[in-house]
């Protein structure tokens, strides 16, 4: 009985085998048939994946939702019920998967840069200060480990969205769209004593607010001085530009809440190795990541 019973199982087994092969013979003779290689039958079962954004912040009905090919910001918004009343629409964030890919690779081939300019720097026998080295090391380790968030700066005026179709952006699989609820502070980091959160208040400016935080230390640089505005545009803080540039949202004197204002560090260390062109637009990158973990904070 027991060699009855292992011949059944056995027998079992070879059948089992005999059905796979007939199986994998089946689909290879269809994918032979149909001349389908390998990477289309990747992209056929890629696209039939579900694909989603997620919505948070002030909206009726905050959540996942699925999108399909050409699915724009307004049909996820008329989804999601519309916005509520405490919406404060100029401070979306909107983050996108390629743009954060983007932003690596970018990081990633400015810190090769300046490690190189560091190198070529001291084999040629240019002076550098000891701490401005260990800085610009320390700097570039950074560089190597952020992970960037993907921010796109957006016009979410549904009116001009209706307007325009070129501003209501079609949207991708893992978007993100947050609008937070009206701020009330305005942000001061960078070169100041102490970086800080300050209520919002009608007729201070830019200066006032880095006066609230302690004023400039030594290293700031007075004239690289901006300002993110809660949509995630920059602009520079010189009265001059910033004057002249905003004001359609606003004068010198009457900065939007949920705004940041950043001073530069003064980069005369580095002005040898000419790294300032380099350095300044990651910066900004970094205190734009910045402003947007704190209008989803607020």
């Amino acid at each position: 009985s027991q060699l009855e019973s292992k011949g059944e199982k056995y027998a079992i087994t070879i059948a089992a085998i005999l059905l796979l092969v007939v199986v994998i013979f089946h689909f290879r003779s269809k994918i032979e048939k149909d001349n389908i290689t390998r990477d289309s039958l990747l992209n056929e079962i890629e696209s039939l994946k579900a694909k989603n954004v997620l919505l948070t912040g002030e909206f009726i009905y905050p959540g996942y939702y699925g999108i399909n090919e050409g699915d724009t910001i307004l049909d996820v918004i008329d989804r999601a019920g519309g916005l509520k009343k405490s919406a404060f629409s100029p401070g979306t964030v909107f983050k996108r998967k390629q743009i954060a890919e983007q932003q690596k690779k970018s990081y990633l081939l400015t810190a090769d840069e300046l490690e190189k300019s560091l190198i070529d720097a001291v084999s040629t026998g240019v002076p550098i200060d000891g701490e401005a080295y260990a800085s610009l090391l320390s700097f570039v380790d950074k560089l190597r480990g952020i992970e960037p968030e993907g921010r796109q700066v957006l016009e979410l005026d549904l009116l001009k969205l209706k307007r325009d179709p070129k501003l209501n952006l079609s949207l991708q699989d893992g978007d993100e769209l947050h609008i937070p609820s009206r701020p009330s502070s305005i942000n001061v980091v960078g070169e100041v004593l102490n970086s800080a959160s300050h209520i919002h208040k009608e007729g201070l400016s830019v200066s006032d607010y880095i006066e609230l935080s302690g004023g400039m230390t030594r290293g700031a640089d007075k004239s690289k001085i901006f300002i993110i505005l809660p949509n995630g545009q920059a602009i520079p803080a010189n009265e001059k530009l910033f004057g002249k540039g905003v004001r359609s949202i606003g004068s010198y004197s009457r900065l939007i809440p949920g705004s940041t204002i950043v001073v530069s560090r003064d980069p005369d260390p580095f002005d040898a190795l000419k790294l300032i062109s380099v350095i300044t637009p990651i910066l900004s990158d970094l205190a734009l990541s910045a402003a947007s973990i704190a209008a989803i904070d607020d």
